[in-house]
């Protein structure tokens, strides 16, 4: 290890995983001095700190024996709701047939040295649901895959023919018939990108185009090319995120809002209607600020840099 460096090892069982893990094995964050290993218990070879992730009961038995170990660790809770109005919706999102899962992300938080948060809403959801001291959580934003931002638009265009369209990733059925008849009647070119079979009918519209398993290249293209993105789900994605960096306006639902400010359009993702107007409405925006505010706030090396603090601060107080 380099002069200064931290070892981290890093432990997950959810596939939500979030993306504050995923980062630590992108080259910048071994520039800044951040070693991490994927673990699949108590490490065995010394580390710093161990980032956790997920809340199942791996998670929530490798949490109680780190304690017992004196390792400090991190935890990233998994899929809380970016907007809390009040607690009884909190619980809804939640999912009140999984009380397991909820009573897991609380007993790991009460354990853990640190708990990571995305956004001031979750911050303020860890404390008061959770009973969590405000001193022990960090809000420390995701941050966007810098191949989206230096990915070159005319792959895409010279490979697929269609240029500055609006840009959906629809995961169902009733995603892509709802997004068809959001731009049914919109007179811009449109394509939806598939990552998996879809069972469906697409609709007669020789302004959409639907791509099914594009190869990473084009994937990554497609956002640069794209005028506009459209998140059709109900929870703020990365993809939202890498499509601003590398310069598209967005709509997306209001889970997006503590991410994007006033510079995106927000939609009830369930109304075709919403997200038409939505889309209109973004098409006549200017997505400077937007860019600029992703690319400043969201970059990896400022959330690396922070993640890299935390760890360094954990490691002075176990060994003060």
């Amino acid at each position: 290890m380099m002069p200064g460096s931290v070892a981290v090892g890093v432990f997950s069982d959810d596939r939500m995983e979030s993306s504050h893990p995923k980062i630590l094995f992108e080259p910048a964050a071994r520039d800044m001095g951040i070693e991490a290993t994927r673990i699949s218990g108590v490490p065995e070879s010394p580390v710093d700190c161990v980032h956790l992730t997920g809340s199942g009961q791996e998670s929530a038995e490798l949490a109680v024996s780190l304690q017992k170990s004196s390792i400090p660790f991190v935890f990233s809770p998994p899929l809380f709701p970016l907007s809390s109005p009040s607690a009884k919706r909190v619980f809804r999102s939640l999912g009140w047939n999984k009380p397991g899962e909820f009573r897991r992300r609380s007993e790991i938080s009460s354990l853990a040295s640190a708990i990571v948060t995305l956004t001031p809403s979750q911050l303020a959801f860890v404390e008061t649901v959770f009973r969590i001291d405000r001193r022990r959580i960090v809000c420390i934003p995701p941050a966007f895959d810098e191949e989206f931002l230096h990915a070159d638009g005319r792959v895409f265009v010279q490979k697929y023919g269609v240029d500055r369209f609006v840009l959906a990733i629809p995961s169902t059925a009733e995603d892509v018939s709802r997004l068809a008849k959001a731009l049914e009647r919109i007179y811009h070119p449109g394509v939806f990108l598939l990552s998996h079979d879809i069972s469906v009918n697409f609709p007669d519209n020789p302004r959409l185009s639907l791509i099914k398993s594009a190869d990473p290249e084009s994937y990554r293209s497609a956002f640069a090319a794209c005028s506009v993105y459209v998140d059709a789900s109900s929870a703020f994605s990365i993809e939202s995120l890498n499509a601003a960096a590398a310069g598209a306006r967005i709509v997306v639902s209001r889970r997006g809002e503590e991410f994007f400010g006033p510079d995106a359009d927000y939609v009830e993702p369930t109304s075709w209607e919403l997200i038409h107007h939505g889309i209109t409405t973004a098409l006549n925006r200017p997505g400077e600020a937007l860019r600029e505010r992703v690319r400043a706030e969201n970059a990896p090396l400022r959330v690396v840099s922070m993640l890299r603090d935390l760890y360094r601060s954990l490691l002075t107080e176990r060994n003060s």
